[in-house]
């Protein structure tokens, strides 16, 4: 029974034992140091979510119509003229 470790990178069975810690593919570029802590993986993906979110929104927000509705405000507007009396002194 072979005591082979595949690479997580091409595949292949090639990663050696270099070091106490340290493994390394013979086929590919690929090393692992397990002495040293993994670094924790930046999740970008919900500050995109939040970004897109955002800015739909904003664009919503401007789609909407703001004009008035200039029906319900035509009484409010200039008075029909009514002929002016002459007065008498």
């Amino acid at each position: 029974m072979s005591d082979s470790i595949e690479c997580p990178k091409c595949g292949k069975k090639t990663v050696v034992q270099r070091q106490n810690d340290v493994y390394q593919c013979l086929s590919c570029d690929f090393k692992k140091d397990f002495s040293q802590p993994a670094k924790p993986k930046s999740d970008n993906k919900f500050l995109w979510v939040s970004i897109i979110t955002f800015i739909v929104a904003l664009f919503l927000l401007g789609a909407t119509d703001n004009t008035p509705n200039t029906t319900q405000f035509e009484h409010l507007s200039s008075p029909v003229p009514e002929p002016v009396q002459p007065t008498r002194n």
